[in-house]
């Protein structure tokens, strides 16, 4: 239906229509005998108040109104849906929301039989900026009751925390790839483990090809996390020229076939990311995707520049230390053979870029390298050289390790700073071995310095940039935080604050009644319970917002906990149904287990729950709960399976179960919200788990609950 704006600004305004901003104007302006909740002077109480406190709060809020949920929001709530805005004002949420009404619906279901509701980074697939985008919420749907006892509306309260939720994401998915590539110690294994990683993390980058620059007209794919995917000559011409990322705003025209992996939809933009080596220059570059669920921004170009900075760090560190192994190991062979030509050894050092040395036995040089000399300047020989050259900040450590290997006749390998001849220190790497006689005594040591600033450089470049990151998501955090906090103190006034004078009602207009009543006509009497059904109901409202606000701030701590114990408990709770179904419940010895005791019973309760809830009623029901130790990434867990022999569910809707409101069958058929699991998938998170399930139609479900013996802060 289209609506149309009352033109007429003499109309008088309502005290609670009276407030300031561009939603206020709006609200007065528009034609409401249109909409499903009528001109405004037959609006209830109950409406009145919501909506004046919606306007005159700094918090962003909505009222879905009525049995179509008519749209009313403020100023605050007003950048949430994106271009739909002010369309949305006045209309249905079905009509507002049709791309997650099916996530949606069940809440304001709950709410209107009295059950407030809501979630904490809910993924919501809104359609606001012409795309399909990922968005996360934290929100409350509370009941607004009407005098007639009847919920009227519901009162929405939004926190946006899609930034977070995204940042947090390609934080960690950073420092997994760093810590994962730290350790490689060739080129091939490096890129091995980075397309390993990236295959598995695919909502931000959904794919990544890596390429290898000797030739800058024939670039070499190296690896690719789509090997079946034929991708053909790609603009690297700017990429080359600037050495900086590039966009690519549509990366269709270069791929015979898209890969479509975390996200349902293709992804259309792209990435130019260079790989730089340690003097700067490029050495190759990746090719990688973009979420199609999120638009290119500055942050998702410094993401991409982050992960290609951790690959090439890994890829120089390898290189670095090959190239130093190579010389030191050409140094010392040459150092092996000093008795049979000193002369030829000579040779060979001068022409090594590294800075080569030999002492005797307690470091007094012999003999230095013409490197040595145009670099130090110096060309002494004698037991002060050290002291001269070495930054004061690194000479306590290369002392130390001199003096361990010395006295254990170990190579000797550190880093340090040098002074130059201009009075500028550069970062070495130092290699050295001893020599030993015929009867195997040390006699000289011989060793090189090489140069590795620009590697150390790169490292401290990378550092920053994941500093900043950190600090991108810590400023996120804070705003997010911040709006928590908003959130709360919202709450305490509309929950706390505002009671007290609807309590003052309810209290004098039960001194009126108790003094007065005989005195009064039935008219006065009428009007009288109706304004205690209405302080009442408003009393009601305002403890369903409180409680909703004051739940995530619950704390416990981790106990030892027996599992055997917490699930006799839920059988004596679950006795009745059991019975009334005619279940068979079988379960192993279980273990004892550190957690938090009642999210671990919400746990186990809620997933026995459903398996009685979705049984079968032409066979007896059948849950087993099955205990195993296993071991991932090299520490403990206890593995539980809990089968049953219920209806089941089709395998393809294996993770889409965990999403908030999440429903496989018809409410008619099974009650429930679809909280459940996705309630159960946070509880095993937050025990540092995993949390898996497979079915098949009519012949059951099996959910697999991995959890730490040992609980890692």
């Amino acid at each position: 239906m289209d609506f149309t704006p009352v033109s007429d600004s003499k109309l008088q305004v309502p005290a609670f229509l009276s407030g300031h901003g561009d939603m206020s104007e709006r609200i007065r302006h528009f034609n409401w005998s249109q909409t499903s909740i009528g001109a405004v002077d037959k609006w209830k109480q109950s409406l009145r108040s919501a909506l004046n406190i919606c306007l005159n709060s700094n918090f962003p809020i909505a009222l879905y109104w009525g049995k179509e949920l008519c749209l009313l929001y403020n100023d605050a709530w007003s950048p949430i849906p994106g271009n739909k805005h002010p369309w949305a004002l006045g209309r249905p949420a079905k009509e507002v929301w049709p791309e997650i009404w099916s996530d949606i619906e069940p809440q304001f279901a709950k709410a209107f039989v009295g059950e407030p509701g809501g979630s904490k980074d809910a993924l919501l697939p809104m359609q606001r900026h012409g795309y399909t985008e990922e968005c996360y919420f934290d929100f409350t749907f509370t009941p607004v009751y009407g005098e007639d006892g009847k919920v009227d509306g519901i009162f929405n309260a939004v926190i946006e925390t899609t930034y977070r939720v995204i940042n947090e994401r390609r934080a960690s998915l950073l420092q997994k790839l760093s810590r994962r590539i730290s350790s490689a110690s060739s080129v091939d294994e490096v890129y091995k483990k980075v397309i390993g990683l990236l295959k598995n993390n695919t909502a931000d980058l959904p794919f990544c090809f890596i390429y290898s620059l000797s030739d800058e007209r024939n670039p070499l794919t190296v690896a690719s996390t789509s090997p079946e995917v034929c991708v053909g000559e790609l603009p690297i011409q700017e990429l080359i020229k600037n050495g900086s990322s590039k966009h690519v705003a549509d990366i269709r025209p270069f791929m015979d076939q898209v890969p479509v992996n975390f996200w349902p939809e293709s992804p259309t933009e792209g990435m130019l990311l260079p790989l730089r080596g340690n003097k700067g220059t490029m050495n190759g570059f990746l090719f990688v995707g973009l979420s199609a669920r999120r638009q290119y921004d500055d942050e998702f170009q410094i993401f991409g520049e982050q992960v290609a900075g951790i690959i090439s760090g890994a890829l120089n560190a390898i290189d670095s230390m090959e190239e130093e192994r190579r010389r030191a190991e050409a140094v010392i062979i040459a150092a092996r053979k000093l008795k049979e030509s000193e002369e030829h050894f000579r040779n060979l050092t001068q022409a090594l870029p590294q800075l080569v040395w030999v002492t005797d036995t307690e470091g007094k040089q012999e003999f230095v390298s013409e490197r040595w000399k145009e670099y130090t300047g110096l060309d002494p020989y004698d037991d002060k050289t050290w002291a001269l050259i070495v930054h004061p900040e690194d000479s306590q450590v290369l002392n130390q390790i001199w003096g361990k290997s010395k006295k254990t006749g170990t190579t000797y390998k550190a880093e340090a700073r040098l002074k130059g001849r201009d009075g500028e220190f550069r970062w070495f790497h130092v290699h050295g071995e001893m020599i030993r006689s015929e009867k195997n005594e040390i006699v000289k040591w011989v060793g090189a310095f090489t140069d590795i600033h620009e590697q150390k450089l790169a490292e401290a470049m990378l550092r920053q940039s994941e500093e900043r990151l950190e600090f991108l998501v810590k400023k996120r955090t804070e705003q997010l935080e911040r709006s928590n906090d908003d959130l709360q103190q919202f709450a305490h006034v509309a929950s706390h604050d505002l009671k007290e004078p609807i309590r003052k009602i309810k209290i004098f207009s039960n001194l009126l009644q108790e003094e007065f009543n005989s005195s009064f006509n039935d008219n006065a009497k009428l009007y009288l319970s109706k304004i205690q059904s209405a302080t009442e109901r408003m009393l009601l409202m305002m403890e369903g917002v409180l409680s909703y606000a004051a739940l995530d701030g619950y704390q416990q701590g981790i106990e030892e906990l027996d599992l055997n114990e917490i699930l006799h408990s839920i059988e004596t709770d679950l006795e009745l149904v059991i019975q009334k179904r005619k279940a068979v419940v079988q379960m192993d010895p279980l273990p004892k287990i550190p957690g938090y005791p009642i999210l671990i019973y919400q746990l186990f309760y809620n997933l026995i729950s459903n398996a009685l809830k979705f049984s079968r009623t032409d066979i007896t029901p059948q849950i087993r709960i099955h205990y195993k130790s296993i071991v991932v990434d090299h520490k403990d867990y206890a593995q539980f399976r809990v089968i049953d022999n219920g209806i089941g569910f089709d395998s393809k809707y294996a993770e889409r179960i965990f999403h908030t409101f999440t429903r496989l069958n018809a409410r008619d058929d099974y009650e429930g919200t679809g909280l459940g699991l996705s309630l159960c998938k946070k509880i095993v998170n937050r025990h540092q788990g995993f949390l898996k399930a497979s079915g098949k139609p009519n012949l059951g479900a099996e959910f697999i609950v991995e959890l730490p013996f040992i609980h890692f802060e």
